[in-house]
């Protein structure tokens, strides 16, 4: 068997937990009448409710100072990690920008959601480049990344809808150093676009000044094609190109389809967050 995620659930018939916090007399109102008739069991539901009624004011009081731009988690679909240079024998295929943005316009629109303005500067964001250096301990060559200093640059999301406060990123191999991902200075240059892309939506949760709901999306650098490459090992140049071309319609079409799933988390994040 293979394990699937879960794409559709019901909604469970008993109260939610913010359902109870915010009516809190439903325990006490829904109380089986076994219970009442106890006096002590009284007592710890009543100490239990006034328990929850302080948490309730203590998680409010600390989401108070909300903050200006409200980030969605990265949706996790396609591991997004692959390498390029002169030792790697099946490079990636990659996802252009203009590939990434027709899925993402597709089905955004489904949900009636347009991006019409292009390169919105976020204000107090400055995304640092970030460098790829190795360093040998105990005999083990070490990967390290660091910041350049002096290198933090304004930061301007791809695409945004400024009267819903709606922006989008995506993390694209053209585009990987912009959102700080970082780069080598070896002839091979790996990427982990999954993890750029969480530490983008972490600094751009802490940094952004503008209202805006963002959601940062990334090439999901699907890989598989590559794996069949080591069984197959074409050796005239006709069956390089053959199989070349087949490798990149296969790695296309599974990237597009994954990133697909990627927007339609994201849309439904935007419908919880009251945004669409």
């Amino acid at each position: 068997m293979k394990p699937r995620p879960v794409k559709h659930y019901r909604q469970p018939r008993y109260p939610t937990r913010l359902e109870v916090l915010s009516e809190p007399d439903l325990l006490r109102r829904n109380l089986p009448p076994g219970w009442r008739s106890l006096p002590g069991m009284a007592g710890s539901i009543a100490l239990f409710l006034a328990a929850n009624s302080v948490v309730q004011g203590a998680d409010k009081k600390a989401a108070s100072p909300a903050k200006a731009a409200v980030v969605a988690p990265i949706f996790d679909h396609g591991e997004g990690r692959g390498a390029t240079g002169c030792v790697v024998v099946a490079p990636p295929v990659f996802l252009s920008e203009e590939e990434a943005w027709q899925v993402i316009d597709e089905e955004l629109e489904k949900r009636g959601v347009k991006l019409p303005d292009a390169r919105v500067e976020l204000r107090g964001v400055q995304v640092p480049r970030r460098m790829e250096t190795y360093s040998v301990k105990d005999g083990k060559m070490e990967e390290k990344i660091m910041e350049t200093k002096g290198s933090a640059e304004a930061f301007s999301v791809d695409r945004a809808n400024a009267q819903k406060h709606i922006a989008v990123e995506f993390v694209s191999q053209q585009e990987y150093s912009k959102a700080g991902g970082p780069f080598s200075m070896s002839t091979v240059q790996s990427y982990d676009f999954r993890q750029t892309a969480r530490k983008l939506a972490e600094d751009l949760g802490q940094q952004a000044k503008d209202k805006v709901y963002l959601g940062v999306l990334y090439d999901p650098l699907e890989s598989s094609a590559a794996e069949e490459f080591k069984k197959k090992q074409p050796k005239t140049r006709q069956d390089w190109r053959a199989y070349a071309k087949a490798r990149t319609l296969e790695g296309t079409t599974e990237s597009k389809r994954l990133l697909r799933l990627q927007v339609q988390d994201f849309l439904k994040w935007l419908e919880a967050q009251g945004a669409i």
